[in-house]
């Protein structure tokens, strides 16, 4: 009776070059095997386990492999003959297997069976690696649609408060903003004029009579001989 451990399938990018892994069971016990793709020779690689050596570690494989922890070890291209995959490499407890070549007859002839088991295994879900949408999702792709125009019209009404509020605020601000600077109402003065006399007004001067010393002496004299008695 094949355990969880069969059928498992993961595709492993690393750098440039594409692999393809596949676990299987049968009598002799568990079987990796790691194919190369676009490589210009068929390429696999294989590790062979038996049940009893994996079988408490059976969970955590699983895990490995469907969630794409996946490393191989040693990669330097399709001539390497010997290969490491570490299945949760960066965790505190990685596993590692080695893998060996097959040689190119056996390569080819893997790959015509891997691929004849998953046509088999895919005859029970309507022979299509893709399924078809499901009925139910297609009667329902119209209200999909409907919900989506919903949310397309909420958004454009959640957008047109927000520009109206942007406005309002501007409006707010505006109040608080500094008073415009006026222009000065002075009259702009002609370039011609003098910086002495900006305003061109007309000087005039005003001539002034000063009396010297020697006239006041003699007023003084003859007002105080006219007044004493010879």
């Amino acid at each position: 009776m094949p355990s969880s451990l069969h059928g498992l399938i993961q595709v492993i990018y690393q750098g440039d070059s594409r692999f393809i892994l596949v676990s299987r069971e049968d009598l002799i016990g568990w079987t990796l095997d790691l194919g190369l793709v676009g490589s210009a020779r068929r390429k696999w690689w294989r590790s062979v386990k038996q049940l009893d050596e994996v079988k408490e570690l059976i969970d955590y494989i699983i895990s490995g492999i469907a969630g794409g922890q996946l490393y191989i070890k040693g990669w330097k291209g399709d001539e390497i003959e010997e290969l490491e995959l570490a299945i949760y490499p960066a965790s505190d407890n990685p596993l590692s297997f080695s893998l060996n070549a097959y040689t190119t007859g056996e390569s080819e002839k893997l790959a015509e069976e891997i691929l004849f088991e998953i046509g088999s295994q895919l005859r029970h879900h309507g022979s299509r690696f893709i399924p078809l949408t499901s009925t139910k999702n297609m009667d329902n792709s119209s209200d999909t649609e409907k919900d989506a125009s919903e949310e397309i019209t909420q958004l454009r009404t959640d957008l047109a408060k927000s520009q109206e509020k942007v406005g309002t605020t501007q409006a707010a601000l505006a109040r608080f903003a500094p008073p415009k600077r006026v222009a000065s109402s002075l009259p702009k003065l002609p370039k011609n004029l003098s910086k002495g006399n900006p305003l061109g007004k007309k000087r005039t001067i005003e001539q002034m009579e000063f009396e010297s010393d020697s006239e006041d002496e003699r007023k003084d004299q003859g007002s105080s001989s006219s007044g004493l008695p010879k």
